[in-house]
């Protein structure tokens, strides 16, 4: 997007096991558990991760669901899927059913219509105004996010004992309560052990960064579960940052307070993207700015206890700063949410006007 780079975040985060968790490695061994979690090989020793696919699913579906119910205009679906309509099926489609549908899929369905003149047309700008939040955000099949995700490896690769539980299963009749399968087993990353990723955000709007500092503060508060069994006591978990970067070309930011942060919408006056030109959180006290190179920018991480004590501590800097953050990115993300209202191009009476639906 752009083809230009305005501002940057990177969030370095812990993520801790609560409880048992399982992401599925998809196969079973040939003489062992009939579900294991995936492993991959780092530094030449196998070990059990989280991958980044995985935590950017359940982060965009916290998003979605958050954001939806406070409109239901503010994103799609992404699992409702267009196709022509099949009276003797009773498909008909209509604005109101066409409007949950993925983003991807109406930009396709316009494709299949403008077919040569499409890639004039479908260009970066149409996408990004036309995409619902979470589209906007965490991309589609037509246009990259702004959010990247890493994958969470063991924060102590030498953590004493096997980070991996075995547990023993079997699947009850809903009618008798009764064992009518199994029993199976699975194994599943035990509770306690920390995993440790990066989120960098690029080119961001304000309120981009206030949904990325709403998932990370549910994560904190323990309201985000990963993998599968979230329902029968498998996949909690909890957060904390470890480290928090911001950043900015200088000369971009030249007239920039420093209890401002600026959006994407502040360097595009013109708004051909569907930015606010007043894209600015503000927030109370001023953020500790350093000219550092090209880059105007903020960094704060936790300390390292004493030799005697390795765990981290809360580190009352960041914990200040983050805390300072969320509430006016969080009302800046809510406000916007807010505004969302039917977008005419991604409508089904625009797609019927283009050509037969």
């Amino acid at each position: 997007m752009l083809k230009k780079l305005v501002n940057e975040c990177k969030i370095n985060i812990t993520i801790a096991t609560e409880g048992p968790l399982l992401i599925k490695s998809g196969y079973s061994t040939p003489f062992g558990s009939d579900m294991t979690p995936v492993v991959t090989y780092k530094n030449g020793q196998p070990q059990v991760y989280i991958p980044g696919s995985s935590i950017k699913g359940v982060f965009r579906s916290h998003m979605e669901m958050i954001s939806r119910s406070i409109n239901d205009l503010a994103v799609c679906d992404p699992f409702f899927t267009y196709e022509k309509e099949n009276p003797s099926a009773g498909n008909k489609w209509n604005d109101e059913t066409y409007r949950s549908v993925f983003c991807g899929e109406k930009f396709k369905a316009l494709k299949n219509i403008w077919q040569e003149q499409a890639s004039n047309i479908l260009n970066n700008k149409f996408t990004y105004r036309n995409s619902c939040l979470a589209c906007r955000l965490f991309g589609s099949t037509f246009y990259t996010g702004r959010l990247f995700f890493n994958d969470a490896y063991l924060k102590d690769p030498g953590i004493s004992g096997n980070p991996v539980e075995r547990r023993d299963c079997v699947g009850l009749d809903r009618f008798s309560g009764g064992v009518i399968s199994g029993p199976f087993d699975l194994e599943a990353i035990r509770s306690g052990v920390e995993f440790e990723t990066e989120l960098y955000l690029r080119n961001y709007e304000a309120w981009q960064l206030g949904a990325l500092l709403m998932i990370i503060k549910d994560l904190k508060d323990g309201f985000i579960r990963f993998g599968m069994g979230s329902s029968r006591g498998l996949g909690k978990v909890s957060g904390r940052v470890n480290r928090f970067w911001l950043a900015y070309l200088e000369p971009l930011v030249k007239d920039m307070n420093h209890n401002e942060i600026w959006g994407l919408g502040k360097f595009l006056v013109n708004g051909e993207y569907g930015t606010n030109a007043e894209d600015i959180i503000k927030i109370e006290e001023d953020l500790p700015y350093q000219s550092i190179g090209l880059r105007k920018e903020f960094f704060v991480e936790t300390q390292q206890e004493s030799e005697e004590n390795d765990a981290l501590s809360d580190n009352d800097g960041l914990n200040s700063i983050v805390s300072s953050l969320e509430n006016p990115a969080i009302k800046v993300y809510v406000d916007e949410i807010q505004s969302q209202e039917a977008k005419e191009q991604m409508s089904y009476s625009y797609l019927n006007e283009q050509g037969t639906a």
